[in-house]
């Protein structure tokens, strides 16, 4: 009965996704395999590539600010960070991949 109240809130819980609630959401979809949170999560990610390749490489030497730097820090999780960098990088090389493939297909025929 647990589950079901949890996917009942699936929904509201993805319709409030930002940048500050996005990591403790993708870590509970992770870990709680709620497919349609983490479909929701990652389309977050597609809207938000640029934030999200931010924090998968935050910038280096900083010294100090844990403040108002926050944005800037990576993630705490690895199992977010490595779902958002599957999911970009899931994106590029298939599409160019298959751009690729269908011009050597077009120039062998």
């Amino acid at each position: 009965h647990a589950q079901h109240v949890v996917e009942m809130l699936v929904p509201a819980i993805a319709a409030l996704l930002d940048m500050k609630s996005f990591e403790p959401v993708c870590e509970a979809a992770l870990r709680l395999n709620l497919s349609r949170l983490l479909h929701a999560c990652r389309s977050f990610i597609a809207g938000h590539e640029r934030e999200m390749r931010a924090k998968l490489h935050p910038p280096r030497g900083g010294s100090g600010g844990s403040g108002s730097r926050g944005a800037e820090r990576g993630f705490c999780s690895v199992q977010v960070s490595a779902e958002v960098a599957r999911a970009l990088s899931c994106d590029k090389p298939h599409v160019s991949s298959s751009k690729d493939g269908s011009k050597r297909r077009r120039r062998l025929l």
